[in-house]
């Protein structure tokens, strides 16, 4: 009976010690993975950016070509304007 006693008292505390590892195992491992995900959120967000800045730059340019016909064009009104490009 006193063998048992033993066992159990030794299993108690093999499962207490398991547990303190596996919780602060979790812990370094939740710590990894919410740098992870936020280093992807980052590089999304950069992406997503300069995705948008090339966006933005391209029809600023197309409008900056317009601003050149219309100028060229020599049209001082918008019924002159709506003349010319019929």
């Amino acid at each position: 009976m006193e063998h048992r006693r033993f066992y159990y008292k030794l299993a108690a505390v093999f499962l207490v010690a398991v547990s303190i590892l596996t919780f602060f195992y979790a812990r370094l491992m939740r710590g990894e993975i919410e740098k992870n995900v936020l280093k992807a959120i980052s590089e999304t967000a950069r992406h997503d950016m300069l995705a948008i800045k090339a966006f933005v730059e391209f029809y600023l340019d197309n409008l900056g070509g317009v601003e050149k016909r219309l100028t060229a064009s020599g049209a001082t009104t918008l019924p002159e304007l709506r003349e010319q490009l019929k």
